[in-house]
């Protein structure tokens, strides 16, 4: 009797049959490292601990988990894609649909988000520490820096926003952040906003990706070339390459239906010597570079700037640099502005800067880079042991506003 009250409720029954099948398929299948479909690595299944549980680190943890874990998850965010856009909505995942298949990220600037918050999401504290650590690091040597701020698309692009849409106000905001630091006769800023504006409607930012494209980079190489008095290069003189179908981070987070790929353009660059910091382990690298070492430090040598292979995947901005190392050391071995002494560039960077390098190798003899995530020594180490022409710290707004490795600036 019971079982035929129970079928008159199907519901119920589709219901306990989609748990159970869940929960079956997620026993059997493995879980995944990492998600070609979304271009990023996957939580994996945290380590439990006393300390963990009360300070909320591991529940945090464990519910990321689930969510990268779930069975079929590339599917359902399809379908959560596919949706969004039958009811109209403007934005997914915080991704902003703009005009002429552009996206944009969602950038928040909130004083005490909680511990779920997006990357899109900048906290207050963050922000505070991050300026008083530059500023320290502007302090502590007498050095000639250079800093600059590289604005996000939807600062430059302005005309592809939709109407009415409220973001951080960059073009105030970057000439704010620049005076607020003390004053010093060694530090430079470049604000690149007004150049980029200036070429709004050129292909200066990729469509589905966070980063400007290497045309957005050059105009803000001739920027800095102009305020250093160097010479730039002509994109006449460089050997153009394009490789097709590039889909960036932007389009990982919102998966829009229809969105049109972009084109990463890429140019010839002779050098001499390019090596960086890696996995000295890894087999594929290994096929592809010569293990050497400077300073007691394992380094990767190879024959030029690029890691062409990575062209091929979805990850294709990773090409640029050999992707993000924590030191790298270059010798151009073409330099247009000759001096009496070889000159050098220190360069503290996030990614923007990859696609930026290979004009700047036309005007220092060396160019040495230091990405702060990963970088094997400290700076005070760097600047004692090493003598520098010029250094150039550049970060994007929205890396500068959440980096939480900008303190390693002071040791």
């Amino acid at each position: 009797m019971k079982i035929k009250e129970l079928l008159k409720y199907p519901l119920i029954w589709l219901f306990a049959l989609l748990i159970f099948g869940f929960m079956i398929v997620d026993f059997i299948l493995p879980d995944r490292l990492y998600s070609e479909f979304e271009n990023t690595k996957l939580q994996q299944k945290p380590e439990f601990t006393i300390a963990g549980f009360f300070d909320s680190t591991y529940g945090t943890k464990y519910e990321t988990y689930i969510n990268e874990q779930f069975p079929l998850r590339d599917q359902w965010i399809t379908l959560k894609a596919v949706t969004e856009i039958g009811l109209g909505k403007l934005e997914n995942n915080n991704i902003i649909y703009g005009e002429d298949d552009y996206l944009f990220e969602k950038l928040q600037i909130i004083p005490e988000p909680n511990a779920s918050a997006g990357s899109n999401v900048a906290n207050m504290k963050q922000i505070e520490r991050n300026w008083r650590f530059m500023n320290e690091f502007f302090q502590m040597y007498d050095l000639p820096v250079t800093f600059a701020l590289a604005p996000n698309s939807y600062a430059v692009m302005t005309d592809k926003l939709p109407f009415g849409t409220d973001l951080p106000d960059q073009e105030s905001m970057i000439p704010e952040i620049y005076n607020s630091f003390t004053e010093d006769d060694y530090l430079t800023f470049i604000n690149f906003l007004p150049t980029l504006k200036e070429h709004q409607d050129e292909y200066i930012y990729y469509r589905t990706d966070h980063h400007w494209t290497t045309l957005g980079a050059y105009y803000a190489y001739v920027e800095y070339c102009n305020e250093k008095g160097l010479e730039p290069i002509s994109l006449d003189e460089l050997q153009a390459n394009d490789v097709q179908d590039f889909y960036g981070t932007y389009y990982n987070k919102c998966k829009k239906p229809g969105q049109d790929s972009d084109i990463i353009t890429w140019y010839d660059v002779p050098l001499e010597t390019f090596q960086f910091t890696g996995d000295v382990n890894d087999e594929n690298m290994l096929k592809q570079a010569e293990v050497t070492e400077w300073n007691g430090i394992p380094m990767l040598s190879v024959d030029g700037m690029y890691q062409l292979d990575q062209f091929d995947t979805r990850d294709k901005y990773a090409a640029f640099t050999w992707g993000n190392n924590g030191l790298t050391q270059i010798v151009t071995g073409h330099n247009n502005d000759p001096k009496e002494e070889p000159t050098r560039l220190l360069l503290i960077k996030d990614s923007y800067a990859n696609s930026m390098v290979p004009y700047l190798t036309y005007n220092y003899d060396e160019i040495w880079i230091m990405d702060l995530r990963s970088t094997p020594m400290n700076m005070s180490q760097i600047l004692a042991e090493n003598e520098f022409d010029d250094i150039f710290v550049m970060y994007n707004f929205s890396t500068f506003l959440t980096d939480t490795d900008i303190a390693r600036l002071r040791f």
